[in-house]
């Protein structure tokens, strides 16, 4: 029995303003992200045959499907600022393994001044580092349950998801989750 919610509800959730913003705009489903998406939703119903962690896991896939679909445009395309800020979000997330992602490698990405990315955030919940913290730490979290983990180390775990000082990990998941190490791996 979960005690939290899965990730991926949790990441439909955080996006549902992002997503709600384009629900009166075409998505092509001829091809490319559209494509893939079209063809993975349509595929999925209400008894869907996996549980626990792997519907986490194909939670998380479809809102990053979801969130690279609407995200899949060039700098020059981009109409407003929740645009951008959509594809930041995006890039932060097929990146977060790097541990090298910050506002600065977000700026020169997409064009725009290292402050910018802190000015889009700004009027979202939590500021870009903080968002880019915690969504490490959601990934973190779900691989220490997933039993198909049980025998990778915590360093190595926390390592792919771009942390590679993982003494504070302990604390850190306390704070945001009310759980550590420890108590994430006896579950």
């Amino acid at each position: 029995m979960l005690l939290h919610p899965p990730v991926g509800v949790e990441g439909i959730a955080r996006y549902a303003n992002s997503v709600s913003r384009r629900t009166a705009l075409p998505l092509s489903t001829e091809g490319g992200i559209g494509g893939l998406l079209g063809h993975a939703l349509s595929a999925v119903n209400e008894d869907l045959p996996c549980r626990g962690v792997a519907r986490t896991y194909l939670s998380d896939a479809l809102t990053a499907l979801l969130l690279a679909a609407f995200a899949d445009t060039t700098p020059e395309q981009v109409p407003v600022a929740t645009g951008l800020v959509d594809r930041i979000r995006a890039y932060a997330l097929a990146h977060l393994g790097d541990s090298q992602l910050d506002a600065e490698r977000v700026a020169r990405r997409h064009r725009i001044s290292v402050r910018h990315p802190h000015a889009l955030f700004k009027g979202s919940d939590l500021p870009f580092a903080v968002w880019v913290r915690h969504e490490r730490l959601l990934r973190i979290r779900r691989d220490l349950l997933d039993p198909a983990s049980s025998d990778v180390s915590t360093a190595a775990i926390a390592a792919r998801w771009g942390v590679h000082a993982p003494e504070h990990l302990g604390r850190a998941l306390k704070r945001e989750f009310g759980e550590t190490v420890s108590d994430l791996r006896r579950r």
